[in-house]
């Protein structure tokens, strides 16, 4: 099984953070494949600046999270204003867990 979590609140030392990690550890004790983006540490603009989601290009931190997690076995939409020239993360896949703490991506 794989298991994606994606951490959304702003400070990585935070309730929310802790739950994620608690959940991650579980996730692991039952033989998990976990993976983890953590939102607070990546770089990317979070306000919507065009009339539509759609018509806005994604930032580089942002296709590297839609990558990822197409790589861990969740769909990846497509954003057509974004192109093809989306930048790979150095992970090649979702095999090996880590830290949430140091990177966007483990």
């Amino acid at each position: 099984m794989k298991v994606l979590i994606i951490l959304g609140h702003p400070r990585v030392e935070s309730l929310s953070g802790a739950l994620a990690d608690a959940f991650a550890d579980g996730a692991r004790r039952a033989a998990a494949e976990v993976r983890q983006i953590n939102l607070a540490t990546m770089d990317f603009d979070p306000h919507l600046r065009t009339a539509s989601p759609n018509e806005q290009a994604l930032e580089t931190g942002l296709w590297s999270a839609r990558r990822f997690s197409a790589r861990c076995g969740s769909p990846a939409p497509s954003n057509a204003s974004a192109g093809s020239s989306a930048p790979a993360i150095g992970d090649s896949g979702c095999s090996a867990a880590g830290s949430r703490r140091g990177s966007a991506f483990a």
